[in-house]
């Protein structure tokens, strides 16, 4: 495990999710990949959305604590 990203956007329910989703091979991210903002109400990109789920599907499969850099995502 990582440790949780702190998102200043999020609150309630949703923080304590997003934390654990980022703490968990960062499937949950900052838009677009800097700063600690989620953007919870903003539409994903699908680009976004793929990342995210290639990075827990590696995650799971390779059982690592460290997420791949995205170079090395793969869908397989």
């Amino acid at each position: 495990m990582n440790p949780p990203i702190k998102f200043t956007d999020v609150s309630g329910c949703n923080l304590q999710l997003t934390q654990q989703m980022s703490a968990f091979c960062k499937v949950a991210s900052p838009a677009n990949e800097k700063g600690t903002q989620f953007a919870p109400t903003k539409p994903a990109n699908r680009d976004y959305t793929t990342s995210a789920i290639a990075r827990m599907l590696n995650c799971v499969q390779q059982d690592t604590k460290y997420p791949p850099t995205l170079p090395e995502i793969s869908l397989k």
